[in-house]
């Protein structure tokens, strides 16, 4: 792996698992229709410092290689807008605009590839954090953790209409707090791998309900339909999202496939 000097990996002991990678060949990657996971950053941004070990963390865990992309290059350079080849990555990722409807990209940023299209992407830093210069702590580190397991996760799925089966995993339990807000909590031993928070709300609950026992995707996305009156595609990829999100955080029991 490359050697950095991002100052968010001073002290940190972990095997990188970065790659540098230029723009001409990212958009050769994606023209290609590679499937891999895009880190856009540079050494002297203080958020990019203050995630860069969580998403090797991620990368380490999902034995991935992540390709980073410097934004910064060349003196004088301002704006990650500037850098060389930003037009070829802007030409083949949907990139967020500015007021005047400008390409922009703002740094953090994970794109999760597959087949050459964005399946997930990841901004910033976790909400709640506050100072780049502090450690994110344990509980907004997990987080941000679980958003990369997405990503990550999205890489190597199969067919959404899968009919593997699936069911909640039995530590995880339906909290509601004194706000009406309901929660998903890890409890026994899995608060060690997931010490977080998954809020849900009650089409989430539904779906909890659903996965108390042995089910699927597919299943799933069908009961909804059935209960909400629309096809089975229209809700198959809020499932999905939702099911990505219980899988990052260790929430979801998978049976053995055939």
């Amino acid at each position: 792996m490359e050697t950095m000097n991002y100052s968010g990996l001073e002290g940190y002991e972990r095997p990188l698992r970065f790659t540098d990678i230029t723009p001409s060949e990212v958009a050769r990657r994606i023209d290609a229709g590679d499937t891999f996971v895009l880190f856009a950053s540079h050494e002297a941004c203080p958020w990019c410092n203050a995630v860069i070990s969580v998403l090797n963390d991620a990368a380490i865990e999902y034995d991935e290689i992540v390709f980073h992309m410097n934004t910064r290059t060349h003196p004088g350079q301002r704006r990650n807008s500037e850098m060389i080849g930003f037009e070829l990555i802007a030409d083949r990722i949907d990139l967020e605009t500015d007021g005047n409807g400008v390409k922009r990209l703002p740094v953090p940023n994970v794109f999760f590839i597959r087949g050459g299209k964005v399946v997930h992407n990841v901004v910033g830093a976790p909400d709640g954090a506050e100072d780049p210069r502090e450690p994110l702590g344990e509980d907004l580190a997990n987080r941000q953790k679980m958003l990369y397991g997405i990503g990550f996760g999205r890489l190597t799925r199969e067919d959404l209409k899968s009919e593997q089966g699936i069911r909640l995993n039995d530590e995880f339990i339906v909290f509601s707090a004194n706000d009406g807000e309901t929660m998903l909590v890890a409890t026994g031993g899995s608060r060690k791998a997931f010490s977080g928070l998954i809020s849900i709300n009650k089409t989430g609950e539904r779906i909890v309900e659903l996965l108390k026992n042995e089910t699927s995707e597919q299943r799933i996305a069908e009961a909804l339909a059935d209960e909400y009156e629309v096809d089975t595609e229209t809700v198959l990829a809020d499932v999905r999202a939702f099911l990505d999100t219980l899988r990052a955080a260790n929430a979801l029991e998978e049976a053995a496939k055939q």
